[in-house]
């Protein structure tokens, strides 16, 4: 799965689209990393279970015992972790689980911190959405018992137009051979939806509805906040209609996650809906959106913020980390303008520094003494100054492999992260070829000039890929 790379001058929702789709593929790449950390779990205990494994033909001596492996035999430690893990990296509704047996229901019912995950995740063209039940939502509030809730609503929904386009291809594939599949999707896009749909509208007012339930009356619940995730929908009246519901105060809220916030321009409009939203964000340890938002940045408290993930846009907007002092780990999109001579950015406690896109003006700009790890995400190859100092460098090169001459640039890049290298110990690469990466080192192995401290490149065909990398350099390797 390949990243997305859209021309210039696509429009700007298309631009946002495929920076969702990019976004999805780093969920199916973080999936990936779980599994495979899994399976390493799995092998480590499957070499300390071994000698005690049976055989073919012990096997075949017990195999017409039955054999029961019981929940009630679990201990309570195990039991939470699993359920733990199902509630909230699988989403799962946890009333099937109070119908296993008493003691399953008894153990979920008197564990609070299993009930304070609320999701609400509407499908684009809303059609097959399933929308969660208020019995349910109620049920999670009053069994979390007052421990944080963890909220996340993706109402990432279509346009009414989307939707009746959705709704008339999947009427007309049924009725067309699959060769004419293409044929039929290039039509409807050159067709104009903007009609009347009651349906649309209907499901629409069940999504506020669900949203309205978990905020509760006069933003009832929203003090239990813990943390927020939303997610806005593309059409506009709906986007507004969603936002200006979470008017209300979160004294509890540490974590705030915000996506498709640039449908709404930075005009005076905007900011009066931005202001009347969320009031309060002095205590927020984590905060990120896709969008600067003047809104947020004049509540965020900089002595408390430690994670931020944001896109600046413009140098001015660059220049609001100057405030944020006590950040520790910060991920930041650029695609502005580099402006030569803007002033440094000290940050004494960031340890950690992801950039996607123009990497070269955030390098510039920022002082950063603590920094373990420093990762790239990008589809540039000038590289003219060298690297933060960091123990670990990450570096995804997403070129388009058609572009011409990208093996030459792809040649420079490499050079120039290996000749900026500072006190890195190790170096994981992905996005290049094996050969590049052999004819990249190649003049630093003949000179000697690798730095003593670095003692390993990896290479991979992308970040988290399964099985063996593509290349593994250790200090032996690099040494003529």
């Amino acid at each position: 799965m390949e990243h997305v790379n859209v021309s210039l001058d696509a429009p700007t929702e298309i631009q946002h689209k495929a920076s969702q789709m990019n976004g999805c593929r780093e969920e199916i790449e973080d999936l990936l990393i779980r599994l495979k950390a899994a399976e390493s779990r799995w092998n480590s205990l499957r070499d300390d279970v071994a000698p005690y494994i049976q055989k073919a033909d012990q096997k075949a001596a017990v195999a017409t015992r039955s054999v029961k492996v019981s929940l009630n035999r679990l201990p309570d430690e195990l039991l939470y972790d699993i359920f733990r893990r199902l509630r909230f990296h699988w989403n799962s509704n946890l009333g099937p689980l109070l119908l296993v047996n008493k003691r399953i229901h008894h153990f979920v019912m008197k564990t609070p911190s299993l009930w304070t995950r609320i999701g609400f995740h509407a499908d684009f063209d809303l059609l097959y959405t399933r929308f969660p039940k208020q019995s349910y939502i109620e049920a999670c509030i009053e069994r979390s018992h007052g421990v944080g809730l963890d909220i996340e609503i993706n109402v990432e929904v279509g346009t009414k137009e989307d939707f009746l386009k959705q709704a008339a291809v999947g009427a007309v594939l049924s009725l067309v051979d699959e060769p004419h599949n293409a044929d039929i999707f290039s039509i409807f896009d050159n067709v104009d939806m903007d009609l009347n749909c009651s349906k649309y509208e209907e499901k629409c007012k069940e999504l506020v509805q669900v949203i309205d339930m978990i905020i509760g009356i006069n933003g009832c619940n929203m003090p239990l906040w813990r943390s927020l995730h939303l997610v806005l929908p593309y059409d506009y009246i709906l986007h507004i209609s969603v936002l200006e519901r979470f008017i209300g105060y979160t004294p509890n809220l540490r974590e705030l996650h915000l996506e498709n916030t640039w449908l709404l321009d930075d005009d005076d409009d905007s900011q009066y809906i931005w202001e009347q939203v969320l009031p309060e964000l002095s205590d927020l340890r984590s905060f990120g959106s896709d969008h600067c938002l003047p809104w947020a940045f004049s509540t965020l408290n900089p002595a408390m913020l430690k994670e931020l993930n944001f896109s600046p846009k413009i140098p001015s907007n660059f220049d609001k980390l100057s405030l944020y002092q006590a950040l520790q780990h910060l991920v930041i999109a650029w695609g502005g303008i580099d402006v030569p001579n803007d002033s440094t950015i000290f940050l004494p406690n960031l340890c950690t520094l992801s950039i996607t896109g123009g990497f070269e003006y955030v390098i510039a700009r920022l002082r950063l003494p603590t920094l373990n790890k420093f990762s790239v995400r990008s589809f540039k190859t000038c590289l003219s100054r060298s690297l933060p100092i960091a123990m670990a460098v990450e570096w995804y090169f997403t070129g388009n492999s058609d572009e011409a001459d990208i093996e030459g640039g792809a040649l420079q890049l490499l050079q120039g992260i290996l000749s900026g290298l500072r006190g890195t110990k190790t170096v994981f690469l992905s996005g290049f070829t094996k050969e590049v990466l052999l004819n990249a080192i190649r003049p630093f192995k003949q000179s000697s000039s690798f730095s003593e401290e670095l003692q390993m490149i990896e290479l991979r065909q992308h970040p988290n890929a399964h099985g063996p990398p593509l290349l593994e350099l250790g200090r032996s390797d690099l040494a003529d």
